[in-house]
């Protein structure tokens, strides 16, 4: 099981986030820093980090100032929870 806690008090920018997944999950150098290739990378999810749980505390920070971004990645774990065809036991996203 891997839980990802992020939070709109300290991820406050795209690139923050972009960063905090790819030091998270050690992407490496060829990371895009951007929605595609953040799903592309997190998809599919290693067994060893099944299930993946995200929860984005503080959301609406986030959300006040970047409210493009914010759906991009909304859309991005939805997207992701498409893909493991809402198996909870696979992914669960979570924001407040």
């Amino acid at each position: 099981m891997k839980k990802i806690i992020l939070d709109g008090n300290k991820q406050k920018t795209p690139m923050d986030m972009y960063r905090f997944f790819s030091d998270e999950f050690d992407f490496g150098p060829y990371f895009g820093n951007n929605p595609d290739a953040l799903y592309d990378f997190m998809v599919p999810i290693d067994a060893e980090d099944k299930p993946l749980i995200i929860s984005w505390s503080n959301s609406d920070v986030f959300k006040k100032e970047y409210p493009k971004e914010f759906e991009q990645f909304v859309s991005v774990f939805n997207r992701m929870d498409e893909f493991v065809k809402f198996d909870k036991t696979i992914f669960q996203f979570k924001f407040s």
